[in-house]
């Protein structure tokens, strides 16, 4: 390949439409994260602040479904989480759920409960979007 043909290649590259399709590929990463690890496990939105403790009466429901009451959750049914989903174009992603519940959760405890905390931005960032983005730069300069 003469020097020609791959500044052809690299200009052809549009990093951020490929940037774009490696968010939505990586979308379950980024939900599971959220939902499983920030606000299931931690109890807390994408700034790190916690999301508070069940009320007495809450935590003795919670308990008779079996479910976790050392934090709030944000989960009761699962359609909350089921929900998430990340939409983004040009470079640019929001992260939101489709359950009806959404806007009530979401003056409730904050927008920030639809993000990412930095730690898990730079860990995904990182082991997952970089990788994928090299790996596309690679088959399309070769």
């Amino acid at each position: 390949m003469t020097l020609e043909e791959l500044n052809n290649k690299i200009q052809a590259f549009d990093i951020v439409s490929e940037i774009d399709k490696t968010i939505k590929d990586e979308q379950s990463v980024i939900v599971d994260t959220i939902t499983q690890e920030q606000l299931y496990e931690k109890g807390i939105d994408g700034a790190g602040q916690s999301l508070g403790d069940y009320a007495p009466r809450t935590k003795v429901i919670k308990q008779a479904k079996g479910q976790k009451t050392d934090n709030i959750t944000l989960k009761d049914t699962g359609d909350f989480y089921a929900g998430f989903e990340v939409r983004g174009q040009n470079g640019a992603y929001e992260i939101t759920s489709n359950d009806w519940k959404t806007s009530k959760l979401e003056n409730a405890f904050g927008s920030k409960i639809f993000e990412l905390t930095e730690q898990n931005k730079n860990e995904i960032i990182q082991k997952d979007i970089i990788p994928a983005i090299t790996e596309k730069i690679k088959r399309a300069i070769s």
